[in-house]
């Protein structure tokens, strides 16, 4: 099922970088034009695991989007994030055991885990 989902995102990739359709970008002045777009999926396996991804692109090429997954004892990590001219930003919610509200490299990393050890 992984396959598949990764095998179609590769696909909806190359389409949308006009790799699978020659000449779908571009002007009369030969210049490439983002396209605006939008993709997701979301699925669960056979042990309650879910994994997902949204993502939508706008004409100016601006991404915003959101992946994650949770796991079947319910520990999630939640990906936001947003890619422009001013870079890659992302934002981050987990619970997972161990981690810490902190804001590595502009990553601001937000925890509802419990704390077992003291985080430097």
């Amino acid at each position: 099922m992984l396959t598949k989902i990764v095998i179609f995102a590769a696909i909806v990739a190359m389409a949308s970088a006009g790799y699978l359709y020659p000449g779908a970008y571009g002007g009369y002045d030969g210049y490439y034009y983002p396209q605006p777009y939008n993709y997701g999926y979301d699925f669960v396996d056979e042990y309650g695991n879910q994994q997902w991804k949204n993502e939508e692109s706008d004409e100016g090429n601006r991404k915003v989007g959101s992946y994650g997954y949770r796991d079947a004892y319910g520990v999630t990590r939640q990906v936001n994030y947003v890619a422009d001219d001013y870079g890659y930003r992302a934002q981050i919610k987990t619970n997972e055991p161990g981690t810490a509200n902190q804001n590595p490299a502009d990553v601001y990393i937000y925890s509802d885990a419990e704390h077992y050890y003291p985080v430097h």
